[in-house]
């Protein structure tokens, strides 16, 4: 579609449905995450404590004589807190470009503009989401190893998996996040390839967002992205000398259940 100068309250309205429909379909770990809103600057939450709870020494939940009290069971919280970060970015086509360039130069702007958003959001998702995993062990032997014999993903995964059963997480709905390459060598590993029913276990999804040389395993539940104001746009039209597009969001990563993320390092050579 070609926007013209003279098209202002449509270029409007089209750019920012344009924008939106972009972003929404780009993005791979906000979309996984989940938002919620809030009118606040600053929010606080809170990360439970996964732990079984138990009745302490001498006053366990086994064999309680008659008549005697119940033992005191008591979860616990860490209380956090967070502002809301502002990411935004702004593409400039001049009313020439706009009208007589070969390429759609305001198609393209609005598409680098919304993958700019989306991999500053995602990127600091990933960045979060691999800081609060506290479960993490290093993979035994890089997926993209020179002999193929020696690599073995699905083994890193499944003690991941065994990790987080451990942790006592529901390990109902699990997502593998992969880097490009580091899915090259998953999905062409035979043991993975054997296993035909792995989908049933996770889903895995493929993001530029993972940092090189690690893995993740999210399971749902784990973290939501809090936004005071989701994607805005706004097209600012100086007639006869150029056209600006700006789009901008607020938003933060809450981890609720750090025990619900499992890291694998090391997995590249």
């Amino acid at each position: 579609m070609t926007f013209k100068t003279e098209q202002v309250a449509l270029r409007a309205e089209n750019v920012d449905r344009a924008i939106k429909g972009l972003v929404a379909q780009m993005y791979v770990l906000k979309t996984l995450v989940g938002t919620t809103t809030t009118d606040s600057w600053k929010d606080t939450y809170f990360t439970e404590d996964p732990a079984v709870l138990t009745g302490g020494t001498g006053s366990g939940i086994e064999g309680i004589p008659r008549l005697a009290a119940f033992p005191e069971l008591a979860p616990s919280w860490l209380k956090q807190s967070a502002v809301q970060v502002k990411y935004g970015g702004k593409g400039t086509i001049s009313e020439e470009d706009a009208t007589t360039d070969y390429i759609d130069a305001q198609k393209r702007t609005m598409v680098k503009v919304a993958e700019a958003i989306v991999s500053a959001v995602d990127g600091r998702i990933y960045t979060d989401l691999s800081a609060a995993a506290t479960q993490t062990a290093a993979a035994v032997a890089n997926w993209d190893d020179a002999v193929i014999a020696n690599r073995d993903p699905l083994l890193d995964v499944l003690i991941g998996v065994q990790v987080l059963k451990e942790a006592n997480v529901s390990t109902e709905g699990m997502t593998l996040l992969l880097s490009p390459h580091a899915n090259t060598y998953w999905i062409t590993n035979p043991k993975v390839l054997a296993n035909n029913n792995l989908d049933k276990t996770f889903n895995v999804k493929v993001t530029n967002s993972v940092t090189d040389d690690e893995a993740l395993i999210y399971v749902a539940g784990a973290s939501t992205w809090k936004t005071a104001k989701g994607l805005s746009t706004d097209v600012d039209v100086v007639s006869g000398i150029k056209i600006v597009i700006k789009a901008w969001e607020y938003g933060q990563l809450q981890v609720h259940f750090p025990k619900k993320l499992y890291k694998i390092t090391d997995i590249e050579a």
